[in-house]
């Protein structure tokens, strides 16, 4: 356990600050579909699949569900994949590098459409999962915002998106949070409830969960923060969780700016 934890906080100090944009929650009431561990319940054109086959979970129950994929323009929908869809399940093989637009429609005749980019097979490597959809919300968490105003009141929010496996687990939630400056000065912090921030100095001993012994539900959600922005920069933080079989955690933070 030392070890996972070890490889958290390095990965924590050491994985640069990426933008994700994530918009909606994982509902089992509106149309999702679930790629790579990654929850999409928008329209989105910046997937990149890396795993030959992959397998597509189209959530909600809202079938029969059709499925309509077109090509790139310099090659032909099938030189690139194919698919097979049988209830919910989209299995997708014979991958090669290109890129495709994929159309789902549910039996009430709504959609998703997804850009997958294809990587080349020289450069697959093993999904991480996507434990959470959050980030800087103004409208109680149904929108997320790349970037806010200092001054705007919002919430610092996110959804938990366990699988189907571990829900029901008890485990420790882990958030930690990054501040940076516009000049690079960076502070971290642990959160153990919402609006309740402490000072963090990356050593393993001190990190402390925001819930302790908690039961993994399949939609559950976790304030960190709650009020007016009242920083300049960028905020960024990291939700996980751990019990006795190990860590999952975002590597690639939630990340906002917030602007003057």
């Amino acid at each position: 356990m030392h070890k996972i934890l070890k490889s958290f906080v390095i990965g924590l100090l050491m994985f640069p600050s990426v933008a994700v944009f994530a918009q909606s929650a994982c509902n089992s009431d509106q149309l999702v579909i679930k790629v790579q561990g990654r929850y999409f319940s928008e329209n989105d054109f910046n997937i990149h699949i890396d795993e030959n086959p992959t397998v597509a979970d189209i959530l909600g129950d809202r079938g029969p569900y059709a499925v309509d994929v077109i090509g790139d323009g310099a090659k032909s929908p099938d030189e690139i994949v194919n698919y097979t869809l049988t209830g919910s399940r989209l299995l997708l093989t014979g991958l090669d590098t290109g890129s495709v637009t994929m159309e789902v429609t549910d039996s009430q005749g709504f959609s998703l459409r997804l850009r997958m980019h294809v990587n080349s097979l020289a450069e697959f490597v093993l999904p991480r999962q996507e434990f959470s959809i959050g980030g800087a919300s103004l409208d109680g968490g149904k929108t997320f915002e790349e970037r806010v105003d200092f001054g705007d009141q919002l919430a610092l929010m996110s959804h938990l998106c366990p699988y189907a496996d571990q829900i029901g687990n008890v485990v420790d939630i882990l958030a930690v949070l990054r501040t940076q400056t516009q000049d690079g000065a960076s502070t971290w912090y642990y959160v153990t409830g919402k609006n309740r921030f402490a000072l963090w100095d990356t050593r393993l001993a001190t990190l402390k969960p925001y819930l302790e012994n908690f039961p993994l539900a399949e939609n559950y959600t976790l304030t960190l923060f709650e009020g007016a922005a009242n920083r300049t920069g960028r905020i960024s933080f990291y939700i996980g969780f751990q019990n006795e079989s190990g860590l999952v955690f975002n590597e690639i933070p939630e990340t906002i700016i917030v602007e003057e």
